[in-house]
């Protein structure tokens, strides 16, 4: 009899699942900021069915999807946003940089292109003109390219870094160090920065420096964790943490810190990662936050 009562709630349960959440514009947005993407995702494809001329919900549902390295769906969504928004800088950038990623390389110059009509001194724009034609082997357009990207007004840390990588390419070795200088002095955390900078004193025969600046990097993406474990799966996070942000995958490496935190939460080096992103992402509070408690972590003793 009991059985006979437990199949049927089953039953009854399966035929009436619990009703998805009401689209709601905050509730995604909030989803996405948690790190929840795909959940994110379901709730903005609701929400372009119910205002498909809403180009601001279209750009989010193809952040949602570029958070998770579907570049070749977040395509059309920042398409579809683009044609509502065709000036929008934002949405130009997004769309340029899911070409990028998804190595359409004629498609994401032209909408670069597009981008540096739209704000002649934009950083990113530039900075991916110069890698698309690093890529290609244009050093000339290169060049160029990544001077206006660092030379501009709004420079952000990744145009310095990704010159520095191409100028270190290129056997520029004191050029390519005065890049990465430039991408940390933008941004003292930047992990990838810290590890060029190194490699690039090493072969310039600079070995105290260079040591300094590795050091530097493990300290930010290798966890002190008493299990060897936990520690290898942590430190890889931050370091897929560190691709993400090289690849202006904002969401993604947030994603990926948020991961680690949950996987330990007692690592000081995980909440200021995670400080630093919010920062970036303009969320301040939360970044106030994860650094206060980063440094309670630092003061505390270790248990063995």
């Amino acid at each position: 009899m009991l059985l006979a009562l437990v199949a049927s709630w089953i039953v009854l349960a399966q035929a009436n699942p619990p009703p998805a959440p009401k689209a709601d514009p905050l509730l995604a947005q909030q989803l996405l900021a948690a790190g929840r993407t795909r959940d994110a995702e379901a709730m903005y494809e609701q929400l372009v069915q119910l205002a498909p001329s809403d180009g601001s919900l279209w750009n989010a549902l193809g952040g949602a999807r570029f958070a998770q390295k579907d570049y070749l769906d977040a395509i059309p969504a920042f398409r579809r946003a683009h044609e509502l928004l065709p000036s929008n800088l934002t949405v130009l950038d997004n769309l340029g940089c899911s070409y990028f990623n998804a190595q359409q390389l004629d498609a994401a110059r032209e909408t670069f292109q597009k981008s540096v009509e739209v704000a002649p001194s934009a950083p990113r724009s530039h900075t991916f003109l110069g890698r698309i034609a690093a890529l290609r082997g244009d050093a000339s357009t290169a060049e160029s390219e990544f001077q206006l990207a660092v030379g501009s007004p709004q420079v952000d840390s990744l145009a310095p870094f990704h010159y520095g990588l191409h100028l270190f390419q290129e056997r520029r070795l004191e050029d390519a160090a005065r890049a990465f200088e430039y991408a940390l002095r933008l941004d003292p955390e930047f992990a990838s920065a810290h590890m060029n900078l190194g490699l690039v004193l090493q072969r310039r025969g600079d070995m105290a420096r260079a040591e300094f600046h590795m050091a530097r990097f493990r300290e930010l993406t290798e966890p002190v964790l008493a299990e060897d474990r936990r520690r290898i799966r942590v430190g890889a996070l931050l370091r897929d943490v560190q691709r993400e942000f090289e690849a202006a995958n904002l969401d993604a490496a947030l994603g990926l810190a948020l991961d680690a935190a949950r996987e330990a939460p007692e690592a000081p080096v995980v909440h200021s990662t995670l400080a630093r992103l919010y920062q970036l992402k303009g969320r301040h509070d939360d970044a106030q936050r994860e650094l206060e408690l980063a440094r309670k972590l630092t003061s505390e003793p270790r248990k063995q």
